[in-house]
This record gives structure tokens, sequence and C-alpha cells, in this order.
């Protein structure tokens, strides 16, 4: 033995040796993590992890041959197989949280097939005992609470209950959803090489940008229904008492995104920005669908529980209402299908499709998820939650993603083709523009030249945001948003100058 092998260990070794064996899921991080003279006591941590996960297992399998008749009064045999699976949940999730930061820091440690074999495992242990906690949760409680009040002392709050909650979980999950979206993009920006931190001042634009959106969305949609009677300032503020549309949130929080990374974030591209971004929305708006569930909402039609027995019984009980009456909850629904959305843009559409999409594709591919996903779903909804524009606007939603890969590489062909307008002909028409000033180039612009087509020219001559207002709203709301920047004399839809 080497003199450093010799010498007693540390109590960081200790510790070490410590949580290898209480949770040997941990280990996999601590051996990626180790220095190149711990050979000997990774060796002792190894050893302890398998121990210790033997001991784990042999406990759970005597639990399950001892069976529920053992088990009396307080603890139950499901609410012990609960936390059993809540303490290998947290021990996988945690450790895949670990490595990707190995990952992202240490890319060369990952070829490690230690690394490997373990990071499978973790996302395999990761969703099956998340599941199974699902299931056994009613073990614990009947009903899942809304929030937390401290009004009489500190007490759960539930979806049925008069009371407002002081902390309402829905609120949790949609901050939850957000810090998600944000770590996944922040990851793969890492995996072009780009700084971690290049999307914090982004987040705090979009996120209260996003709910604004989700809001007004709301407001205008249900403006002579769910408002009919409180058409006030207060009544379009009051979002405690719900009332917040995805679609308006998605599409204002991206818009303030792109005009961000465009105009002051130019470290990154921004078709990468948005590819990078986007999908990681799915995932929030996974987790924020978990609210609904809180706050007992975004359900379906009436139905016979025993043909949703495959259900976890938590989610049965939630949504028994009226009258002891089953309603199908949807948001259970479309929280899967936006997860199995982020797989498949992410993994299938990116890494396999990856010889043949482009940068951008990505992007357009969630429009066309999500708005399938809502024309789909929104039909089946309680006619209480459905709003009036939910239809349209789905199909707006796939219309747009489609027409944005059709463009993204129709303009990527042509100009590998040489064929997009250049040379003598385009320097001749922007000394035409130039010699006009500002009013009579954006008049011209309205009869003579389509939006469709003058937005691919603003976008082809750098003008990004303004030329995507016109190319997505049209000529008419492009050159009436063009007029309102002039008039307060602003560059053009807060795009570059025009010439």
């Amino acid at each position: 033995m080497d003199e450093v092998q010799k010498k007693s260990l540390s109590y960081v070794d200790i510790l070490k040796l410590i949580i290898s064996f209480l949770f040997p899921a941990f280990s996999v991080g601590i051996y990626l993590n180790r220095k190149e003279n711990d050979n000997d006591l990774m060796k002792k941590c190894k050893i302890l992890a398998i121990v210790g996960l033997g001991v784990e297992l042999l406990a759970l399998l005597v639990i399950l041959l001892i069976g529920p008749s053992a088990f009396t009064g307080t603890l139950t045999f499901r609410g012990l197989l609960f936390w059993f699976f809540i303490f290998f949940l947290i021990q996988s999730a945690g450790t895949l949280i670990w490595l990707q930061r190995i990952y992202i820091n240490h890319k060369e440690k990952t070829q490690n097939k230690f690394y490997l074999i373990g990071k499978y495992v973790l996302v395999a242990v990761t969703v099956i005992t998340s599941i199974l906690a699902v299931y056994h949760l009613d073990a614990v409680i009947d009903l899942v609470p809304q929030g937390i009040s401290i009004d009489g002392g500190l007490h759960f709050v539930y979806a049925r209950d008069a009371e407002q909650p002081l902390i309402a979980f829905y609120a949790l999950f949609i901050l939850g959803g957000a810090a998600v979206s944000y770590i996944v993009a922040t990851n793969k920006a890492a995996e072009y090489g780009h700084p971690r931190n290049i999307f914090e001042t982004l987040v705090l634009i979009a996120l209260p940008m996003g709910i604004i959106g989700a809001r007004l969305w709301w407001v205008i949609s249900e403006w002579n229904r769910q408002l009919a009677n409180d058409q006030t300032l207060h009544g379009i503020l009051n979002f405690r008492d719900g009332g917040l549309a995805v679609q308006g949130g998605v599409l204002l929080g991206v818009f303030a995104g792109v005009w961000y990374v465009i105009e002051k974030k130019r470290e990154i591209p921004i078709l990468r920005a948005t590819d990078v971004i986007i999908p990681g929305i799915l995932l929030a708006q996974a987790i924020g669908r978990l609210g609904n569930f809180t706050n007992v909402e975004v359900y379906g039609a009436q139905a016979d529980p025993s043909s949703w027995s495959w259900l976890p019984n938590i989610v049965v009980n939630q949504f028994v209402l009226t009258e002891g009456k089953f309603y199908v909850p949807l948001f259970l629904i479309e929280a899967l299908l936006n997860v199995l959305g982020y797989l498949v843009i992410t993994y299938g559409v990116g890494k396999l499709l990856k010889g043949i999409i482009k940068e951008g594709d990505v992007t357009a591919c969630y429009f066309i998820w999500y708005g399938v996903v809502r024309f789909i779903m929104e039909p089946l909804r309680d006619s209480e939650f459905i709003m009036g524009t939910s239809v349209q606007m789905s199909a707006a939603f796939i219309a747009i993603g489609l027409i944005l890969i059709i463009i993204n590489h129709t303009v990527r062909y042509l100009i590998d083709k040489n064929k997009l307008p250049s040379g003598e002909w385009k320097d001749k028409y922007l000394s035409w523009i130039r010699s006009k000033n500002e009013m009579v180039q954006i008049l011209f612009a309205l009869p003579i030249i389509d939006g469709v087509v003058y937005g691919l020219y603003r976008i082809a001559r750098g003008h990004y945001f303004s030329g995507v207002v016109w190319f997505i709203f049209g000529a008419v709301i492009g050159w009436i948003f063009d007029l309102f920047c002039l008039f307060l004399k602003k560059p053009l839809v807060m795009s570059k100058p025009y010439v």
C-alpha cells in the first residue's frame, strides 16, 4: 500500500462510506467524482453500496412476504410501502440530477460503463417508484389538498372547501415546472458549449410575461361568459379564483423570450435558443397540470369508476365530485401526453432525425404537438372549462408549426442554391427604399406586398422580430404595429432600425 492508502480515513471518507450504505444510488455519483488516489476507498464504497442495496431489497421482500395482515393501526401495509417507494424515489431522482451535473462538467467521465449502466437503471427506478408511490398514496391521505392556510392555525385546505389557501399548490407546481424547464434548457445550452447561466435574465422576463399572457388570453376568451358579472379591473386581475390560459402564456412568454435573445443576448443563435428552450415547456406544462389535480379541475364527462380502475385510487377519489359521481381526469391524460411529446420531440425528432432536421424544426414540432393535443382534448373537457377560442387556437398552433417547418427548409434550400434575392436587384430595391421616409416605407408595404412575403423579406434582412410579426399575424396587424412603433419613435416592432 502506498502512503496515501495507509493513512486513516478522514471524516469525509467515512461520510462517503455511510452514504454508500444508506443510500446506494448516490454511490454512482461518489464513484464518478473520485480522485485518482481514492481507488481503495471507492472499492469499499462499492461493497457497502451493494450491501446496502441488498439490505433494502431484503427488507422490502420481507414486508411483502409478511403481508398486509401483520400491519394494524396507524402503520398500514400499503402506507409502509408508500414510504419505501418514496425513499427509493428520492435516491434515484437526486442521483440523476447529480449525474447530469457530472455530464455537463466532466463529460470524459461519462464514458465509464458504471455511469452508463447506473444512469439507465436510475431512470427506470425513478419512473417505477414514482408510479408505485402514487398508487399507494391513498393509504396515507384520502384526498390531495389544494394548499395551505394559516387562518386559525396551520392547516390544509381542500378544493371542496370554501376557504382560499394562502399558499396554493397550483402556484408551486407552476413554479416547479418553470424551474424544470429552465434546468433542461441550461443543460442543453451547455451541451452546445454555451454558459449555463445564459438564460438567467430571460427566465425573469419570460415567466412573468407568460403569466400575464395566460391571464389576458383567458380574460379575452371568457369576457362574456366567466366575467359577465364582474367586467371590472378587479375581475380582470383576480386570478386567485382561476383563469389562466396556457395558449396565451406560451405565446407571450415565447414572444418575450425571442425578443430578448435577438435584441439583448446575442451569444446564442435564435433558432438554436428556441430549440433548446421550447421543448422543455412541455415538461413545465405537464408539471403545471398537476396543479389542476390539487384544484380538482380540467375534467371531462361523467364515467363509471370501474372502467378507470387502472388509475391510482387517489386520482379516482379526488375526482368523485357532485352526488358521488366520477369525472374523467383529463388533466392527467394531457400531462402524460405532454411528457410523451417532450420525449418524441427531444429524442425521436432531435436525435433520430438529426441528419434531416434543421435548427428551428424542434421548435416547430412543439407547436404541432401541443396544437394536436389541445385540439383533441378541448372538446372532451367539461363545458365549464372550455374557452370559446380553444379549438381554433389549437388549429392555429398546428398551422404555425407546419408553416414554420416549410419556411425553415425552403429558405435554407434557396440559400444553399443561391436563389434568394441578392446582388443588383437587392441593391436597387434597398436604394429605392432608403430614398423614402419611414412613413412612405410602411404605407407602401401594406397594399403592395403580402404580409407573408414581406415578413420573409424582413427576416432575410435581419429584422427577425418584426418579420415574424408580419408573417404570423398578417399584413394588417403588422402594418398597424409598425405605425404604432413609428408613432412612438421606436425601431420597428422592437427590431433593428429598418434602414
